[in-house]
């Protein structure tokens, strides 16, 4: 064989070599392409994750206000409640006073 045939023929070879360096550049290409699309959906699929859990927060934390502003208005109509209360007792004894002292009154006029 010449130099030129020798040479030729390592240039096919080698001509082979890099056809299959460049399907294997190209496979990788479409992995890390892929790849890529896989982490950007997983991406995306977290943001819409944390904005349904910081709705949902959002409204826990209301709710536990509207709890919060109903346990005070019930604690104030208890304290109301336990102040007439007192009050209906004081009144319920005069009351009570008041009849006593009716009936004695009443049992000093014998017909």
């Amino acid at each position: 064989m010449t130099t030129g045939r020798l040479s030729r023929s390592r240039q096919r070879r080698g001509g082979g070599k890099s056809e299959e360096r460049a399907r294997e550049s190209g496979e990788h290409g479409r992995r890390a392409s892929d790849a890529f699309e896989r982490i950007s959906t997983s991406v995306i699929s977290l943001s819409d994750m944390n904005t349904q859990i910081a709705s949902a927060a959002e409204e826990q934390s209301a709710v536990a206000e509207e709890i919060n502003r109903n346990i005070h208005i019930i604690t104030g109509a208890v304290g109301e409640m336990a102040s007439s209360s007192a009050r209906l007792a004081q009144a319920s004894e005069a009351l009570s006073r008041l009849a006593a002292q009716i009936q004695e009154q009443i049992g000093q006029f014998r017909v």
